[in-house]
């Protein structure tokens, strides 16, 4: 049943206090929205202006993947002691090579069975008394050392030696170069006419040229050999010599 009104009553309305309630909560809410609105780009970190809002969020603080530490090269060693016993001269040069870090260069020729005993002696003494006892030869070519037999190695340092001519004064050419096959085996040399002509490395060119300047001295003069002759003298009496 309706309750009648009569033309002079004012409608009922909802109360002030009501409304002044909602108006409050709803600026609460307004209020956090607003305040979220803000606090989530500072979180998002960094942003570009000219991208696109979806790719702008980058994180202020990126997770670094810890670096790698790489170690430190070991430094090579400068003297070697090592013992080698009825060992291949081939594997007893390529571990000398591994252990000191250097070039080592085998010919065909470098063959042979080695037993030695080393104790600090540098890279290069190791190297050449290894091959010494083998009976082969060592040169260095730009930076390596070449072991062979003296054929080869004189093959070696036709191609990346030197050619020098030595002029002789006394010796004889031909027997110049036989000398040079025994003092300097690594030098390649040839006779000229009143000369010598070798090829090799520069080192072992200046040992070659300081062993002929030892070989070409004058041939010692023999003095001519004299004829004594023995003359018989008889006494005489002095009373008959006047």
């Amino acid at each position: 049943m309706c309750a009648a009104h009569s033309p002079n009553q004012s409608p009922q309305y909802p109360s002030l206090r009501w409304t002044s309630a909602y108006r409050a909560r709803l600026f609460v809410i307004l209020l956090a929205m607003c305040m979220l609105g803000r606090a989530v780009p500072a979180a998002l970190g960094d942003e570009d202006p000219d991208r696109p809002a979806r790719y702008r969020a980058r994180p202020t603080a990126p997770a670094t993947r810890a670096g790698r530490v790489e170690p430190l090269p070991q430094p090579r060693p400068d003297r070697i002691s090592i013992t080698f016993t009825n060992v291949d001269v081939r594997d007893a040069l390529v571990r000398i090579a591994q252990y000191a870090g250097v070039d080592v260069l085998l010919a065909p020729g470098a063959t042979g069975s080695v037993s030695i005993n080393l104790r600090e002696r540098t890279p290069e003494e190791a190297i050449r008394m290894v091959a010494a006892s083998a009976g082969l030869y060592v040169t260095k070519a730009q930076g390596a050392f070449v072991v062979g037999s003296a054929a080869e190695i004189q093959r070696a340092v036709t191609e990346f030696g030197l050619t020098e001519v030595v002029a002789l004064q006394h010796a004889n050419p031909a027997d110049a170069v036989a000398f040079l096959a025994k003092a300097a085996p690594t030098v390649k040399a040839e006779a000229l006419a009143n000369a010598v002509s070798m090829t090799g490395l520069l080192d072992d060119l200046r040992k070659a040229r300081e062993a002929l300047r030892s070989f070409d001295i004058p041939t010692p003069e023999v003095p001519e050999k004299q004829d004594t002759v023995l003359v018989a003298v008889e006494k005489g009496n002095p009373e008959q010599i006047e």
